[in-house]
């Protein structure tokens, strides 16, 4: 056994996923049974779809393997300890590491675009969020200057193009962080549908 410091749920949420420090284990929900154990190491962030399991860690490294145990590609992001999210479809992969945020290509292993203006953000980026429909990703750097203030900015998943920046003043919780900079991505989502004349 191993202490649980990740869950996630496939969006399907016939598969779950846990995760410590050392292993993992991708979980039947409907049988309540382990399908699937995973070795990683000093893991910082893990994400599940149907068909692919993403392990991420403290040096840098992005695994992806398959349902079966395979391992499937290594990425490596330059910034060192990672987190990580898979966009609506388990195709594609957003990835953060301090002043680096990047989108791959789950499937071929390729880097496929940076988020822009996250390299001179000025801070160490510790909180993500991707919208429902999987186009937009949200990302929160701490400012403190002169009090804690959170930048909440919001990037098009398909272009790398930031669409908008946000600055609250937040308690040190990194929760309440978390909390705002996803409802900013909700906001967002819903300007952007309200624009293109939606409801």
């Amino acid at each position: 056994g191993y202490t649980v410091r990740f869950v996630e749920v496939s969006r399907c949420g016939r598969k779950l996923l846990t995760a410590g420090v050392l292993n993992a284990t991708l979980w039947d929900v409907v049988l309540r049974e382990p399908e699937q154990d995973f070795a990683g190491a000093q893991i910082t962030g893990a994400a599940v779809s149907g068909e692919r399991v993403v392990l991420a860690s403290l040096s840098g490294e992005i695994a992806v393997w398959d349902r079966a145990g395979a391992r499937r590609h290594s990425l490596l992001m330059r910034g060192g300890p990672v987190s990580c999210a898979l966009l609506r479809g388990g195709a594609r992969l957003v990835a953060l590491a301090p002043g680096e945020a990047s989108v791959w290509d789950v499937e071929t292993g390729e880097r496929l675009l940076e988020l822009e203006g996250v390299a001179g953000a000025g801070g160490e980026v510790q909180h993500m969020a991707v919208s429902p429909c999987g186009r937009l990703v949200g990302v929160c750097v701490p400012r403190s200057e002169p009090r804690q203030v959170y930048l909440m900015s919001v990037w098009e998943a398909s272009t790398g193009h930031r669409l908008s920046t946000m600055a609250t003043e937040v308690s040190d919780r990194p929760a309440v962080a978390s909390c705002a900079m996803a409802v900013g991505v909700a906001g967002s989502m819903r300007d952007a549908v309200m624009a293109r004349g939606g409801p």
